[in-house]
């Protein structure tokens, strides 16, 4: 029996389409220009050129942890910090607290190369014995810049003051800047630096001050010199020992403050305005009721505008919430609840626009183990991925206060995790990298389907294409008599989630008879 069919008006007439041919067995096939290799039995999409290419997916794997352990401290540590360079690729720096040096407070520089971590010098910052510290936070608009905060003795009888500095890096060369204190009378809890990605060499600092509840100052930075503006408190009578701030990056001059009463229970925020060096504030809002422990993050979600997440635990579970940022006025979604059982815990987004962050924290029921557990965030919904465990203690406690978590903005998939090992009962500090799964793509639509390759071919070689309406006989691992989709990453499978395509219907484990165009 003959046949014919004219594929013209289907392929175009760009000299891609070559002979039409038509096997009585398997109905109708044609030649085509392969765009890339085409495995045997390999579903294939018609291009806009008149060439086909194989369906595939594109996008990295999740890799956590995905270099070896490294350590960053040969000596005690404790509340560690991490931040990445925005104007280095890879280059990042670590701060902690040194214990086994006087309680100083200490820097190191990291770099990632690949998926190994390499460390400079530790370099002491403060060279006083400390009460608390506050993060390493990197200048987004002044090029190799950091600050770092503390609260320290002036002498073992004398008062706490606040004071900052402003560090500088050189390949792993660290050096710093004079002194600067922010506040001179009693202060309390680690002093909170947050900058205004929008406003050049500004940020604010948030404390607590002895007997006068939590205040905040605006600091500018000049070379490595930084001068404070008036001092400025919360629109009410609580008192919040470790407040945490961050700008809206699509706003300058807006932050958002989260905080818990030094004694009772709640949590709450508050929206900051910055007008030169001058802090006012909106109306505070409750976010919870609930008996708060800590207050444990705060970070806005780069895929909405005027959107964050705050954390923090109750009892010794952690919630995470959402807030939406408008004008001088701040609104929350409901408390999403996650897995996480642990008072120890830090959090961080994707650079990206994937809505993802991550979590690290100590396991409180399982051992203290250190975790990770990646969220999604859409509305102000957030949805976990599965624990993925990767430190187990080696006979010491892996303290969740010395834990931190950074993302690398050049390479937004990246991030390290610091935390305290207890390697041999010293409490060495170590770092590990992370990689999270790519956004995955692909080339299949619900419509650019054209058929199955009948052979192996290479890129530019002729391929014969079982087209649609035909029987490609070189299938395997078929469920007979089962309606079979092509998955976006090419393979053939009864499953019909999006964004798989139904090419038709299996008349043996090995034949399919492809559905019509």
């Amino acid at each position: 029996m003959s046949k014919s069919r004219n594929l013209a008006t289907l392929l175009g007439s760009d000299g891609s389409v070559k002979t039409t041919k038509y096997v009585d067995e398997k109905g109708g096939v044609a030649d085509f220009v392969a765009s890339g290799t085409l495995p045997n039995g390999q579903a294939v999409i018609l291009k806009d050129d008149g060439t086909v290419e194989a369906v595939a997916s594109s996008g990295s794997a999740s890799a956590i942890p995905a270099s070896a352990i490294s350590t960053f401290s040969a000596s005690s540590t404790s509340t560690i910090y991490a931040a990445f360079d925005p104007s280095d690729a890879n280059k990042f720096v670590i701060s902690f607290e040194d214990d086994g040096n006087n309680d100083y407070y200490c820097v190191v520089v990291g770099t990632v190369s690949g998926t190994s971590l390499t460390f400079g010098s530790v370099y002491v910052a403060f060279s006083r014995r400390l009460i608390s510290i506050g993060p390493v936070v990197f200048d987004p608009n002044n090029a190799g810049k950091f600050v770092i905060s503390q609260r320290n003795h002036i002498n073992l009888a004398g008062n706490q003051h606040g004071t900052v500095k402003v560090g500088t890096i050189s390949g792993t060369t660290v050096s710093f800047g004079s002194e600067n204190t922010f506040h001179t009378l009693n202060d309390a809890g680690p002093p909170i630096v947050t900058f205004d990605p929008n406003t050049n060499n500004q940020f604010v600092v948030s404390y607590y001050a002895d007997g006068d509840g939590t205040r905040f100052k605006v600091g500018t930075i000049s070379g490595t010199s930084i001068s404070f503006g008036t001092e400025a408190s919360l629109p009410s009578a609580i008192v919040s020992w470790s407040p945490l701030a961050a700008f809206d990056p699509t706003t300058a001059g807006k932050f958002v403050v989260i905080y818990k009463p030094f004694s009772g229970s709640g949590v709450y925020s508050v929206v900051g305005t910055v007008s030169g060096t001058s802090i006012s504030f909106g109306t505070q809002v409750t976010i919870s009721s609930d008996t708060v422990s800590y207050v444990r993050g705060l970070a806005f979600n780069p895929a909405t505008a005027h959107t964050f997440l705050a954390q923090y635990t109750s009892g010794n579970v952690v919630r995470n919430v959402i807030g939406t940022i408008s004008g001088t006025n701040v609104s929350f979604g409901s408390a999403n609840l996650n897995s996480v059982a642990s008072y120890a815990c830090r959090m961080a987004f994707t650079p990206g626009n994937s809505g993802q962050f991550v979590t690290i924290y100590r396991d409180d029921n399982d051992g203290n183990i250190l975790k990770l557990e990646v969220g999604t965030v859409s509305g102000t919904n957030i949805t976990y991925d599965s624990p993925v465990s990767f430190y187990a203690h080696d006979g010491g406690d892996v303290l969740g206060a010395s834990n931190a978590i950074a993302f690398d903005p050049s390479n937004p998939l990246n991030f390290i995790t610091c935390f305290r090992s207890n390697q041999n009962g010293l409490g060495y500090g170590k770092a590990v990298l992370s990689q999270l799964q790519g956004v995955v793509t692909t080339n299949l639509t619900a419509d650019n389907f054209i058929g199955i390759s009948s052979a192996t071919y290479a890129d530019g070689e002729t391929a014969t294409v079982t087209l649609a309406g035909s029987v490609s006989d070189n299938q395997s691992g078929l469920t007979i008599g089962a309606t079979h989709y092509v998955q976006g990453d090419g393979s053939i499978s009864t499953v019909s989630d999006s964004p798989a395509v139904n090419i038709g219907k299996s008349l043996s484990a090995t034949k399919l008879l492809l559905k019509g165009i």
